[in-house]
């Protein structure tokens, strides 16, 4: 082995990722070979794996924080609308008046649209933006945006409603077992906080945040801002026993959804979601 090669057989690599290990490790050198290989091409050939295997971890997170952005900014209808209840030009959502098309449940009317699912494995901080225009006369109490983790009744693991005077309020509730029904525990860590300011249902522009902080074990943290004011927030956390649902994915959605069928008409403008970092 010529002077040259030798030092690169003078080196320890560990690397360890999601239970991967591969490790090289050379500590005598000879002038032999093994199985028709010199041990400098052998341990040359293991550097390119560790290269490839190092580089290809560092690839892969971003990657999937990708995906998951993208299946957050891919919206559909949820389970239908009558006709000219929603319409989209450009980044401009429009909601009006719906039956419900969902099968199920008290709540009488629907226009709302829901995001691509998310595993709750994910980690991650993800913002939900958009400037709301309500126009109604009504003071009815309608729900304009959630998490949602396809459990059939209940409240989901987040529901941003607005009351009747205005104010946003959360509910979240865990349900116990998964036959459909409202076998329901409140989650006292979100529902029933209400925030200060009010949604005006006159027309005006009004900018709404949502901030979603997942743990990657089927947990989050929530934010809700209102015109750039900080209103309320929370934690929805795994349930600790088998008793409960457990969510085996996350979605978010937004329009009117109201136990009451009332007139309005609801723009949503520059909707989007974002990867952010928080404190």
């Amino acid at each position: 082995m010529s002077q040259q090669l030798r030092p690169l057989m003078r080196f320890r690599y560990n690397f360890d990722w999601r239970n991967l290990t591969l490790g090289i490790r050379s500590t005598i050198i000879r002038r032999s070979a093994y199985r028709g290989f010199s041990v400098h091409q052998i341990s040359l050939n293991s550097v390119a794996l560790i290269f490839f295997c190092v580089t290809g971890a560092f690839l892969l997170a971003p990657a999937s924080a990708s995906a998951d952005l993208d299946r957050l900014n891919t919206w559909q209808i949820s389970c239908g609308v009558d006709k000219g209840s929603y319409s989209k030009k450009g980044r401009t959502h429009t909601f009006k008046t719906s039956s419900n098309h969902c099968p199920g449940g008290t709540f009488k009317q629907r226009a709302e649209i829901n995001s691509n699912s998310i595993p709750p494995t994910t980690r991650g901080t993800f913002e939900f933006s958009t400037t709301i225009s309500m126009a109604t006369q009504s003071k009815n109490r309608f729900d304009l945006f959630q998490i949602a983790d396809k459990r059939f009744g209940c409240a989901p693991p987040l529901k941003v409603g607005v009351l009747e005077d205005g104010r946003l309020a959360f509910d979240s509730a865990y349900k116990i077992g998964t036959a459909p029904g409202d076998n329901c525990r409140a989650n006292k860590l979100l529902a029933g906080r209400q925030s200060a300011d009010r949604l005006k249902r006159d027309g005006s522009p009004q900018k709404l945040k949502v901030i979603a902080d997942f743990d990657g074990t089927g947990g989050f943290r929530v934010w809700v801002f209102l015109n750039g004011n900080a209103q309320i927030s929370g934690e929805y956390r795994t349930p600790d026993t088998n008793q409960f649902f457990q969510s085996e994915r996350f979605y978010f959605k937004h329009g009117v959804y109201s136990k009451k069928v009332f007139p309005y008409v609801m723009t949503s403008s520059g909707m989007r979601v974002r990867k952010v970092k928080v404190n």
